[in-house]
């Protein structure tokens, strides 16, 4: 091959390849950003749901105080005035053992199942500790899930971190390649 043919022979294989490289970076980084925005609305949903549920808990734990204060049908009138705060309790309580993996947040869960079987039962107490008890645990998932997303999609911490790996060996190798003839002819 004659040598004036090498360079943009080379030249266009480098092309091709940096822009391989760069679709490759911009599909990582879209999927990841999707990703990420997917598992935002999954918090944001979570949040939302269990602060509904926590507004119908406590109106539901106030109710085991008066049934034991009340005569029968008194009490028959009042579990017929909150029966839609039952109804949504438990929609509520689905909705949220739904968006819960059931390998990574067994405590949450348990705690949902207790309170799923006491809603209609239970002290008070019980059910006020209960929901402070999920309440601390889903803070703790949302912290947790909250870093996850900051910190970025496993793959995109790979591509950063190569990335600044390839940009240094570059720098590098430019930097040895242009200083080379200086030092060679001991100009530096």
């Amino acid at each position: 091959m004659k040598e004036e043919l090498i360079v943009p022979f080379v030249g266009a294989i480098l092309t091709a390849l940096i822009a391989g490289i760069v679709s490759l970076v911009m599909a990582i980084l879209s999927k990841d950003q999707k990703t990420s925005e997917f598992r935002q609305a999954w918090i944001d949903a979570l949040r939302d749901d269990i602060s509904r549920f926590v507004g119908t808990a406590h109106s539901l734990a106030g109710a085991a105080d008066i049934v034991n204060k009340k005569s029968n049908d008194e009490i028959k009138d009042y579990v017929l005035s909150i029966s839609r705060d039952f109804a949504e309790t438990s929609y509520l309580l689905s909705r949220i053992r739904l968006r819960l993996n059931v390998d990574e947040h067994t405590d949450i869960l348990e705690t949902i199942a207790w309170l799923q079987d006491e809603t209609t039962g239970g002290t008070k107490e019980e059910m006020l500790h209960k929901i402070e008890t999920l309440v601390v645990r889903i803070q703790e998932e949302l912290k947790r899930e909250w870093e996850r997303v900051k910190a970025g999609e496993k793959s995109f911490r790979v591509l950063k971190m190569t990335s600044a790996v390839v940009v240094i060996s570059l720098a590098t190798a430019m930097t040895g390649y242009v200083l080379s003839p200086l030092l060679t002819k001991g100009l530096w």
